[in-house]
């Protein structure tokens, strides 16, 4: 609730809507997830890869799997070009349980010193592989061990 009073004094930052998408993402409320992100993307291209990743996971957790077909083909689609949808491509994997594929994004994330990886260690997406070694060795090079 005070999530949703927060996202509504002001909507036009696309910080406060990708925060408000993704805790309703996280607490299950993917439809509304889904609409905050198609608005989103409309209001706010420059964060497009945010808005896919959101629209996607929201559509795997509903089983539409072609609205998350979509989502997830503009991803690897930046992804060619740029590292900030590679890295929400790599949760994307992760959330479909291909850790493989989700650890290889993110070794090229840190090549290419990407900033999202920030969030590397407390993404829930991730959660699955933190004790991977791989995953571990990761987060030591970026000092978030």
């Amino acid at each position: 609730k005070k999530a949703e009073e927060l996202y509504s004094l002001d909507k036009q930052p696309p910080y406060s809507r990708m925060f408000y998408a993704t805790f309703l993402l996280y607490n299950g409320q993917y439809e509304k997830a889904s609409l905050i992100a198609e608005e989103g993307l409309s209001a706010n291209k420059g964060f497009a890869f945010v808005w896919h990743r959101i629209m996607a996971s929201a559509a795997l957790r509903q089983s539409n799997y072609k609205t998350f077909k979509s989502n997830e083909a503009n991803l690897a689609k930046g992804s060619s070009s740029s590292t900030k949808y590679l890295y929400w491509l790599a949760v994307l994997k992760a959330e479909q349980g291909l850790y493989d594929e989700a650890l290889s994004a993110l070794e090229k994330c840190h090549e290419s010193h990407e900033p999202w990886l920030m969030w590397l260690k407390s993404e829930p997406s991730f959660e699955p592989i933190k004790n991977d070694p791989r995953f571990e060795q990761l987060l030591k090079r970026l000092n978030l061990n």
